[in-house]
């Protein structure tokens, strides 16, 4: 979420000279490096992803792209520091929407320098240039010759009517988040429809996204598995150790989840740790000491903090539905080690685990095998170079 100076600042229409915009950046307000990074100029394919920062994975694609032989890939971040994640280059929305000079370089450097962009989460990729038009953004793109393809994140393409409609848990249909939810249909109609704008490639890092974006390719989540690797082993205490991070609790069924576990809990034989407010370097000590991870039960489809656990080789809890668990299988060969767990049969799972560690235990061990397989970089690489950068 912007600062109050920032949404000021973002909401004006008056002239702010240059030099008070560099003052801002040097002076705390944002984490600004001094230049827009490069491609290396050999390489064929020259790849920028931008502009958003969930979860780091602009970083770590452009990262994945990078190691490949023919390709220079870097990102931009234009957006706030959100979850501690890292970026290879970061301006603020204010800056980037305010300062003209800023954006004059941006349209130069990829003009010179690039012959492909990623862009992330329906978000303008040249922030503030042609008044934040996206649609003007991407023709202009398009006019300079340089490929475009997007990627979809969750929320800014996940349609709340039709998720209510097909998931039993869907969060979409409380009250209380009424005006969230009417919020996101309308952008998530918005941006569906600038998807069937432009017919360029489409991409969605998880699978369930695929229901609301049929043309798109699952890209895959990305992370690093030594981040995550522990030498600690699942069931070694005399209690299970469940861990869950409530960053969207509406989202993550946290309200719901919370009494289930505090009921198993009064019994003595398991431990709930509910974390908010973490820093992203918190999560591997998190898991580390944890020997369940419960995800999310509300959405169907599973996320960053799952892949973590997974990579750390952890028992992983959450409702994914068969549609996403059918895609991992179609597109990647691979079985999703997740257990099926829902709010109505987490109390029996969590007894079973207690009553069969071995078995759970064989369970956990598939994770790591998995996100390396699957969430490395390496699949996301060869999905967009198959489908995007090698396309004539």
């Amino acid at each position: 979420m912007r600062s109050l100076a920032e949404r000021i600042w973002y909401g004006s229409r008056f002239f702010v000279p240059e030099w008070l915009l560099r003052f801002w950046e040097k002076h705390k307000w944002s984490r600004v490096v001094s230049e827009i990074p490069l491609p290396e100029a050999s390489s064929p394919y020259r790849v920028l992803v931008t502009p958003a920062r969930h979860a780091g994975q602009g970083k770590l694609w452009s990262d994945a792209l990078d190691r490949l032989p023919e390709v220079s890939a870097r990102s931009v971040t234009v957006q706030d520091a959100g979850f501690g994640h890292d970026a290879e280059y970061q301006v603020s929305w204010a800056y980037a929407t305010l300062s003209t000079r800023w954006q004059r370089e941006l349209r130069r450097v990829l003009r010179e320098h690039y012959t492909h962009i990623l862009v992330e989460a329906s978000l303008p990729p040249l922030a503030g240039s042609f008044g934040g038009d996206f649609r003007r953004q991407i023709v202009w793109l398009h006019q300079q010759g340089i490929h475009v393809a997007f990627i979809a994140h969750g929320s800014e393409i996940r349609l709340p009517s039709r998720h209510l409609e097909s998931e039993k848990w869907s969060p979409f249909g409380d009250p209380q988040i009424a005006e969230l939810t009417a919020a996101l249909e309308a952008g998530a109609e918005k941006n569906a429809a600038l998807y069937r704008e432009f017919a360029v490639p489409a991409f969605v890092s998880t699978a369930g996204l695929k229901v609301d974006l049929p043309q798109a390719m699952f890209l895959g989540l990305t992370l690093d598995p030594r981040k995550y690797a522990t030498d600690t082993v699942p069931f070694t205490g005399e209690k299970l150790i469940a861990c869950h991070v409530s960053s969207h609790s509406a989202l993550k069924a946290t309200t719901r989840l919370n009494p289930i576990m505090r009921k198993l809990e009064a019994e003595g034989w398991i431990e709930f740790r509910e974390y908010s407010g973490i820093s992203h370097e918190q999560v591997p000590e998190i898991l580390a000491a944890s020997d369940i991870v419960l995800d999310q039960f509300a959405l169907g489809d599973y996320g960053v903090f799952a892949c973590e656990g997974l990579a750390a080789g952890r028992v992983v809890l959450s409702h994914v539905s068969e549609q996403v668990r059918a895609e991992i299988k179609e597109s990647t060969g691979s079985e999703l080690p997740i257990p099926e767990t829902t709010l109505e049969n987490i109390e029996w799972r969590l007894r079973d685990i207690a009553a069969n560690q071995e078995r759970y235990g064989e369970i956990a061990a598939r994770g790591p095998e998995f996100i390396d397989r699957v969430h490395s970089g390496r699949y996301s690489a060869e999905v967009l170079y198959k489908n995007f950068l090698a396309v004539d």
